[in-house]
């Protein structure tokens, strides 16, 4: 797992009941501990714990975002539960890298808006996956698209009904996955 907001990283490998901890920030205190930590975790109930007191952060909560495997800080939680929204550094995307090459790597970062911020990119994206699936005539004629942001999920929609149905995506405004593309009734 890892994120990269800018100025703070951090990667976290979960294997066979021991972890391995990395963290960098642009906040430097002269005693950083030599990366990565490492040591055994606990799990009770959707709670983590890192048994390591180097550790800064030891307890993460497992929540799933759009079908994706996340852990989150309490202050995210927090975050979250009072402003319905993502706190960009407290949470921990699982991803397939190494370890190794997450941290290395650790210098990415996610637009503020994420990958789709607006509607114009959120309809481009729509029909580009569309159009393999539907034809681009076919596309085209159900348009034009417009496009709402629900939760963080743009839904895509075609404008003209053909035969009772539209065409309709939803794609994730944080990470531009699409999550769903199919004929659906007006």
């Amino acid at each position: 797992m890892r994120r990269s907001d800018g100025y703070s990283s951090t990667v976290l490998e979960l294997k066979d009941g021991r972890f391995r901890y990395w963290f960098s920030s642009d906040v430097k205190t002269g005693h950083e501990p030599q990366y990565p930590l490492s040591g055994e975790y606990s799990v009770s109930g959707d709670t983590i714990t890192l048994h390591n007191a180097q550790v800064s952060q030891n307890a993460w909560t497992f929540r799933t975002v759009e079908c994706v495997l996340t852990l989150w800080r309490p202050d995210a939680i927090d975050y979250y539960n009072q402003e319905k929204g993502f706190h960009s550094y407290g949470i921990l995307w699982s991803t397939d890298e190494p370890a190794e090459e997450a941290w290395a790597h650790r210098g990415y970062s996610k637009p503020y808006e994420g990958f789709v911020p607006d509607t114009e990119t959120a309809i481009k994206i729509a029909t580009a996956v569309m159009e393999p699936i539907w034809g681009k005539k076919n596309v085209a004629a159900h348009g034009p698209y417009h496009a709402e942001l629900i939760d963080g999920v743009w839904i895509v929609t075609g404008s003209v009904p053909k035969a009772g149905f539209t065409l309709k995506a939803r794609i994730s405004k944080d990470n531009g996955r699409v999550l769903l593309a199919v004929p659906s009734r007006k």
